[in-house]
């Protein structure tokens, strides 16, 4: 089995300090880019290579179970899973929703798993999910708990960890009066996503640097 905790951008962090240290001004984005560049940060949990794997997101919210927001959450993250994860098949965001509203689901993963004849299931829980910060700024912050259980191992939990206080932008906030809800939700849910799905494939370390502008920018 493979258990993590918190920490995925120790070595990120690490470097960023270094150059902190050692320069000043406009130096020391440029002298970062160029210490991580083609430094790469493997996967927290490589297995699910070539594997039928169901995503399924629920809210903490009032009813406790999946809503629009962990809809758009569940269909990037199968999205960017497709992309960056070698071989693996992924059950339609459709079918699994499907599913969920034809059986009496009782918040089990395993149950999911089963009905969909998924071979992993990666269980997302989302604590927390917010956009504002105050009347005039947008702010997103989530805490999101990962899970995956090996559906051929009888639903044995075989990775597990946790996203405290996740924010976008990173730095700062943006003014309502420059983008529409909808599209910051957008941004936000898509920046989540990568978070989340990294844990499941290699990247580059320099890919971390200022992404907040780009995303909100598309």
């Amino acid at each position: 089995m493979h258990f993590t905790t918190p920490g995925r951008h120790v070595l990120t962090v690490a470097v960023l300090l270094l150059a902190l240290n050692t320069l000043g001004g406009c130096a020391i984005v440029n002298h970062l880019l160029y210490v991580v560049r083609g430094a790469t940060v493997p996967a927290e949990f490589d297995g699910l290579k070539g594997k039928r794997v169901a995503v399924v997101c629920v809210s903490a919210n009032e009813d406790y179970g999946p809503d629009s927001t962990t809809e758009m959450l569940s269909k990037e993250i199968e999205r960017q899973l497709k992309e960056n994860v070698k071989d693996v098949t992924l059950v339609r965001h459709s079918e699994v929703a499907n599913w969920i509203d034809r059986n009496d689901w009782k918040y089990d993963y395993l149950q999911v798993g089963r009905g969909v004849k998924a071979e992993m299931v990666v269980g997302i829980d989302v604590g927390r999910f917010s956009m504002h910060e105050g009347g005039t700024l947008y702010k997103g912050h989530a805490d999101v708990e990962i899970q995956v259980f090996d559906m051929t191992q009888q639903g044995a939990k075989v990775y597990q960890t946790i996203i405290d206080d996740f924010s976008f932008p990173t730095s700062g906030a943006q003014a309502v009066t420059d983008i529409s809800e909808a599209k910051f939700k957008r941004a936000f849910i898509k920046v989540l996503a990568q978070a989340i799905s990294r844990s499941f494939y290699a990247y580059e370390i320099q890919e971390d640097v200022a992404p907040d502008r780009a995303f909100l920018s598309r």
